[in-house]
């Protein structure tokens, strides 16, 4: 990607935000999968003037002040609100502490408590310093309502933050290891309090 004055191929500044996709010039639209369909809408929604290729964000944004650790062999969830339809390509965390591994899900919602697994990441390697720090998710289409976004880390030294006035869950499980699991279950441990994540979709 280039912003609008940055320097192009050719030594030549760029007049806007420019993007070159990995597709060719003789592209068939109708040959890409769901992936390449969601990378491309958000690639021209960015050239033409959004902030960032991330899009739309729901969940919490902000940097929370009470840090939590001693989470490993836990899956963690708080309870989040999507106010429009569209599909998530990605959930990122402030999470930090420990260079080793994180995986992130969606759990759908099912009478305020957390349900059933819609998507995951891979598990991947996150930096020991806390900053916001996110995976790439399968594309998932979701429509508005309540659901869950959760993390798992790899060690007791890693942790996230909090702040009053949500709803988090505990489930006894590695899925940093394992995966999570695919239904929910009985949380192991209930807080009112809400964690620094969130979730970036592309609008339909």
């Amino acid at each position: 990607t280039v912003e609008a004055g940055g320097t192009l191929d050719d030594a030549t500044p760029a007049a806007g935000r420019r993007v070159v996709l990995p597709w060719g010039k003789d592209l068939d639209f109708s040959k890409l999968n769901a992936t390449a369909h969601v990378l491309t809408k958000r690639s021209i929604d960015w050239a033409a003037g959004n902030e960032s290729l991330g899009g739309s964000t729901f969940g919490y944004v902000d940097a929370f002040p009470t840090n939590v650790t001693n989470v490993r062999r836990l899956q963690v969830a708080t309870q989040v609100t999507l106010a429009e339809a569209g599909t998530v390509t990605e959930v990122g965390a402030f999470i930090g502490g420990f260079a080793d591994n994180c995986r992130f899900a969606i759990y759908s919602d099912l009478a305020g408590e957390p349900d059933t697994l819609l998507a995951e990441t891979a598990a991947f390697a996150i930096e020991s310093a806390y900053d916001w720090q996110s995976a790439a998710l399968p594309p998932i289409h979701l429509t508005p309502g309540t659901y869950w976004l959760a993390l798992a880390l790899a060690s007791n030294t890693q942790g996230f933050f909090v702040d009053s006035g949500g709803e988090l869950r505990y489930r006894n499980h590695w899925a940093e290891k394992n995966g999570f699991l695919p239904s929910w279950g009985a949380s192991d441990d209930t807080f009112g309090v809400k964690m620094s994540i969130y979730a970036a979709y592309v609008t339909d």
